[in-house]
């Protein structure tokens, strides 16, 4: 499946000048695989990826997920033919990966970071044939975001605080399934 949205990213907030580098919701793309093993239960790999001028430098995040999908499939919701209602909710272990604009007066202009974290999410697929779809999603990522420091003027300063963060996103999608 294919999907696009946005998603709120407050990774890159600069504790040493306490300035917001990113806007309030960046825009994503993202792609997901999964195998059912049941009717109603399938692993899943997601990867959305974002990117986006901020600050002068281009910051870019993607995030790797592995859920447990459970699709709800009752009668009432799959008695059509040709249109069947398909809700679920999904959760599991992800990773961020990103390059984020670092301070304007540091020696590089950009931080690399990785962190782990969880996923939790929902949403309603509706199939419109025997085997395409469409939907719309809401997922949360809880990072725990490293602390991270540059050189200032020749003082090593915190630039990215740490700790954990919560990334909503909200996503339009777009598949086939078998």
């Amino acid at each position: 499946q294919f999907s696009g949205g946005v998603f709120q990213y407050t990774g890159d907030d600069n504790t040493r000048t306490s300035t917001r580098t990113a806007n309030d919701w960046e825009p994503l793309i993202g792609f997901n695989f999964g195998w059912n093993v049941t009717d109603y239960f399938a692993p899943e790999l997601q990867v959305k990826y974002s990117t986006n001028a901020n600050s002068g430098n281009r910051e870019h995040v993607m995030n790797v997920n592995i859920n447990g999908v459970l699709t709800f499939i009752t009668d009432y919701l799959t008695q059509m033919k040709n249109f069947k209602v398909l809700p679920y909710v999904q959760a599991g272990p992800m990773a961020q990966f990103a390059a984020i604009p670092g301070d304007p007066l540091a020696s590089d202009s950009s931080i690399f970071l990785w962190a782990p974290g969880v996923s939790i999410g929902g949403g309603v697929r509706f199939m419109v044939s025997r085997y395409g779809y469409f939907g719309v999603m809401a997922q949360s990522d809880f990072v725990c975001l490293p602390e991270k420091s540059q050189n200032v003027a020749g003082t090593n300063e915190v630039i990215i605080g740490g700790g954990w963060s919560a990334q909503p996103a909200f996503l339009g999608l777009a598949g086939v399934h078998f």
